[in-house]
């Protein structure tokens, strides 16, 4: 029989009983703030069970923790000890098709994921998408589940699909982020806008370009600063390359978790550009934290969550009214800059981090028979509208 490998924890703070679950493809820098917070209130009890622990398609390092369980290590008797026992199943990626029978209404069953039609604009795509949907029902075909989402636009698919859920809850992920008020908020910061993720084409890389254009024309002498990998780089290069202020643009390397915070504290702005095939978008949870003045695409799945226009930051749909918003913020005096990046912290520290999520998350673990989905407004666990 297998023995499960989850060493004894000596600072949980226990406050109810309840073994839970928490299924997903590995455990890496997005997961493990929150994923260590909820295992500090359950302890031993909190199990993360990982599915392709060998996996990592997003390039972010595998990280190991005591209560990690991999389910490739245990066969159909193991999986059947683990599951029996089991209060509640937080079911995200699953690649494990031996698990979605555990899937039942004897137990409390919460999906945890992105939106599911990321990409619905040629013929194969839209099959994909509904094939992704077909599967997904299958997945709860035993139960009516509760939902984290994480993206703003989750419900929205759910509810095409005619899917039966409880209720859903506005979630995400919780990196680790900037948690120093001084650095994020009254530090100086470069006149610069920097560009932090993957090159590819549906993170837009490129739109930024124009912007710089538009800034510099009216006198202004900004940088552009781009640091990331990806099959987009050579693309990216040439077009920097036939940009008049290609003097003012620089395309880096890909950054370490360290290295990201430490060159969004530097910087001004930050655009995040990426389109609807974004699930989340962690860069912005980590770009707020650090003071940075956002500009983030609607349509990604994490900005209309992290982001209240013209408040902490500012919200685009398309590229006349970017720039619209940033002619806007450059006729800014500095203490109303200032006061934008100081509610671009407070969003990240005050609600959208990995102890509060944890905190409310728990909360309703222990009190989900009677709640009625009023009990908190805004951020983590409110409820989807």
């Amino acid at each position: 029989m297998f023995k499960f490998n989850v060493k004894k924890s000596h600072k949980a703070i226990i406050l109810f009983y309840m073994k839970v679950i928490y299924i997903s493809y590995v455990m890496n820098i997005h997961q493990a703030p929150l994923c260590d917070e909820i295992f500090k209130i359950i302890g031993d009890d909190f199990i993360f069970l990982s599915t392709s622990p060998s996996i990592d398609d997003s390039n972010k390092k595998i990280i190991k923790r005591n209560y990690v369980v991999l389910s490739t290590n245990l066969n159909s008797e193991d999986l059947e000890k683990l599951f029996r026992t089991a209060d509640c199943i937080v079911a995200g990626h699953c690649s494990d098709l031996r698990l979605i029978k555990f899937f039942t209404d004897d137990k409390l069953i919460i999906h945890n994921g992105e939106h599911l039609f990321k990409k619905f604009k040629d013929p194969i795509s839209f099959l994909k998408c509904i094939k992704n949907a077909i599967i997904f029902k299958r997945k709860y075909k035993f139960t009516k589940p509760y939902v984290l989402a994480n993206s703003h636009y989750l419900k929205k698919d759910l509810d095409l699909i005619l899917f039966k859920y409880e209720k859903v809850f506005n979630f995400g992920y919780f990196p680790p982020t900037n948690k120093s008020y001084k650095l994020a908020v009254d530090s100086t910061k470069k006149n610069n806008i920097i560009f932090i993720g993957r090159y590819i084409k549906w993170k837009k890389p490129g739109s930024l370009i124009p912007c710089l254009e538009y800034i510099n024309e009216n006198n202004n002498c900004y940088t552009l600063e781009f640091y990331g990998d990806g099959p987009y780089k050579e693309q990216l290069i040439r077009r920097v390359k036939a940009s008049r202020f290609r003097s003012k643009i620089s395309v880096n390397h890909a950054l370490d978790h360290e290295e990201v915070l430490k060159h969004f504290l530097n910087s001004e702005i930050f655009i995040f550009s990426s389109n609807h095939e974004e699930g989340w978008g962690s860069v912005l949870n980590e770009a707020l934290s650090c003071g940075c003045i956002v500009f983030a695409n609607k349509n990604a799945g994490s900005t209309l969550s992290l982001i209240k226009d013209y408040e902490n930051g500012f919200l685009y749909n398309n590229s006349r009214e970017l720039k619209q918003k940033i002619k806007y913020y450059l006729s800014l005096s500095k203490e109303k800059k200032i006061e934008i990046r100081k509610k671009a912290f407070e969003t990240i520290s005050k609600v959208w981090n990995e102890k509060v999520a944890a905190e409310r998350f728990v909360s309703f673990l222990k009190n989900y028979k009677t709640w009625n989905g009023n009990e908190y407004k805004s951020g983590p666990m409110s409820v989807a509208q």
